[in-house]
Order: structure tokens, then C-alpha cells, then sequence
């Protein structure tokens, strides 16, 4: 939490104004970051050599639990999402072949009716030698 926000929670939790500086005066258990202008205060002791939070929040832990909940939950939409694509890519597919060889049979149909009707022409039949 910023410095200058502790500040202000001063009034309303009736802490003393010195509270704030509280920080900058003892720098073994806080570290106090200045970055971006906006003094920035860190509990020490709260973390081990590795970076890791000690003693976490239970809040913390019900977030990181919500967060992979919404992760996998995503993530099955997704995979959901792509089977049926991959389903209505398939029907396509399958349709556009039943659909051209229907087409063929019916262009060999016709063709097979065309060759038929060429040799049976009425005028023939009279003609009489």
C-alpha cells in the first residue's frame, strides 16, 4: 500500500499522524519503494529468501483457486467451441461431396438419356425403302 494512502486512513482509523513515517524509520522490517514518485511500503519479514509469502491470505488463496476454476472453465469452452467446428467443417465437407457426386450422377444421367434419344429419331422409322 502507498505511503501517502496510509496517510489519509490516518483520520478515519484515529491513528497518529507519525504513523505514516513509521515505515522509513524502521527499514529492517519494511521496505519502502519509491518508484514512480509514490513511496511504496513492503512488509519484509512476510517474505522468505525465494520471493514466496509466508503466511498468505486466505482471501489470496480462495482468488488463485477462483482463477484457475474461470481458467479451466475457459479452456473447456474453447476446446468445446473447436470440436464443433471442426464437427461443422466435417458436415460441409460431406455435404459438398454428396452434393458434387449428385451432380455428377445427374450430368451421366442426362448424358446416358442424351445417347439414347440419338438413335431413336422418329424419321427413321419413316423411311421405308
Amino acid at each position: 500500500m502507498a505511503v501517502p494512502i496510509i496517510g489519509k486512513f490516518c483520520a478515519e482509523y484515529r491513528l497518529p499522524n507519525e504513523f505514516a513515517n513509521a515505515f522509513t524509520r524502521h527499514p529492517g522490517i519494511f521496505y519502502v519503494s519509491l518508484k514512480g514518485g509514490i513511496k511504496t511500503a513492503v512488509l519484509r519479514e512476510a517474505y522468505d529468501q525465494n520471493g514466496v509469502l509466508v503466511d498468505r491470505d486466505p482471501m489470496l488463496e480462495l482468488k488463485e483457486r477462483f482463477v484457475a476454476i474461470m481458467e479451466e472453465g475457459h479452456k473447456q469452452y474453447l476446446e468445446d467451441l473447436n470440436r464443433k467446428r471442426e464437427a461443422l467443417q466435417k458436415f460441409r465437407e460431406d455435404a459438398g461431396c454428396k452434393d458434387a457426386k449428385a451432380e455428377i450422377e445427374d450430368q451421366l444421367e442426362e448424358e446416358w438419356h442424351s445417347e439414347d434419344s440419338e438413335g431413336d429419331d422418329d424419321t427413321d422409322d419413316a423411311y421405308v425403302q
